[in-house]
């Protein structure tokens, strides 16, 4: 299956998928503040925590060009 820039952005701005990146920013706001708090202290919860957060980061800032690198010709 062929993913365009057109159907990516119409995901993307879809009303579904912007409530679901409400709550994913919602759960990068509790995990940020549980390390904050004193998480990053704790080993490993606090290697588990980084790596969610990352991950709902790259989620939530993923673009076109991230997901459908331009192919070589």
């Amino acid at each position: 299956m062929e993913v365009t820039r057109d159907d990516f952005d119409g995901w993307r701005n879809h009303h579904v998928t912007r409530e679901v990146f409400k709550i994913l920013e919602e759960r990068l706001v509790k995990i940020a503040e549980g390390l904050a708090r004193g998480g990053a202290l704790l080993s490993p919860e606090n290697a588990v925590a980084v790596g969610r957060y990352a991950e709902i980061e790259d989620l939530l800032t993923m673009n076109f060009e991230d997901m459908f690198p331009a192919k070589e010709e």
